[in-house]
């Protein structure tokens, strides 16, 4: 059988009829997916633009902080210039001090040397004055008290005791005469 003209022209306005149906299924899936796209895009791209100027105030803040931290690495190192060139000073004076004070000490020290050597001197003739003066008179001093001295030595040396500047000595002729009778 043939088929007739009209309903072969049937068959394919409807053949073309379903494809556009399909094509426009087709299209408007696409038209939707299109849609999406678009939307996730916008969104995608406020995302981008959200991040980007959070990226931006991220990298001023950074800049503004390197900046501070430029400034402050500046000052630090300042300081530590004026810590040096201080401590420098400080040790020049310290060592300045020092050799002053050596030779302070050093002159003290003469000094009291100097002074203990006229010191010494002097009171070793003031010992002397005063040694001499007690042993002339201690015979004369005692008698007031009916004490009578035999004998009164000067600078008697005791081995391994010591030495006695004046000794004065009584009863020695009593004993002697005492020992003579026995």
């Amino acid at each position: 059988m043939a088929e007739s003209f009209l309903d072969y022209l049937k068959r394919l306005t409807d053949e073309i009829y379903a494809m556009q149906k399909s094509s426009e299924a087709r299209i408007d899936r696409l038209t939707e997916r299109m849609d999406r796209s678009r939307e996730e895009f916008d969104r995608s791209c406020k995302e981008f633009d959200r991040r980007s100027e959070e990226f931006d105030r991220r990298s001023e803040e950074f800049d503004r902080r390197s900046k501070e931290f430029d400034r402050s690495r500046e000052e630090f190192d300042r300081s530590c210039k004026e810590f040096d060139r201080r401590s420098q000073e400080r040790a020049r004076e310290a060592a300045e001090a020092d050799r002053r004070f050596r030779e302070y000490r050093e002159e003290s020290q003469r000094r009291m040397d100097d002074i203990n050597q006229r010191m010494g001197g002097v009171n070793n003739v003031q010992g002397e004055i005063a040694e001499d003066l007690f042993r002339r008179n201690i015979k004369e001093a005692l008698k007031e008290f009916d004490m009578d001295m035999d004998e009164v030595y000067h600078n008697l040396k005791a081995p391994g005791v010591g030495e006695y500047d004046v000794v004065a000595v009584t009863g020695v002729r009593r004993w002697l005469s005492r020992s003579r009778i026995s």
